[in-house]
């Protein structure tokens, strides 16, 4: 106890040291003059930035044209089979070239999305 009768517990040493180096980075950016060539990097990571959003963007529309759509009525045969038969099947299809899908890893589809994508492809086989 101290001499007025209150208990002082000792901060933690870590907790000290982060908030005087969260002052200090604050300061430091208080007093920063950017230079030529922090605008010009600066400039330069945006607009790096830029074009791989834009290229994200463009796959991930490209991913959504793609989409075998709902409206394509599994048949009872083709909702029967397994994820390896689905595989297979599409597999033919692709080899004797009845379809081409821009899609080349059928394995990261769901079975409910490689049921769809075989009827369609059925479909586009029989038209």
């Amino acid at each position: 106890m101290s001499q007025h009768g209150k208990h002082r517990t000792a901060r933690d040493p870590i907790a000290i040291m982060e908030g005087l180096l969260d002052d200090v980075a604050e300061q430091a950016v208080e007093d920063h003059a950017p230079t030529a060539d922090n605008i010009r990097w600066s400039r330069e990571v945006g607009e790096k930035v830029a074009r791989v959003l834009a290229r994200m963007e463009r796959r991930s529309s490209r991913r959504m044209a793609d989409q075998v759509v709902p409206s394509v009525g599994v048949s009872p045969e083709v909702a029967a089979l397994d994820r390896e038969s689905l595989l297979a099947r599409l597999d033919i299809l692709n080899r004797d070239n009845y379809v081409q899908f821009l899609n080349q890893d059928l394995r990261g589809l769901s079975d409910d999305e490689l049921r769809r994508m075989l009827a369609h492809a059925l479909t586009v086989k029989e038209g």
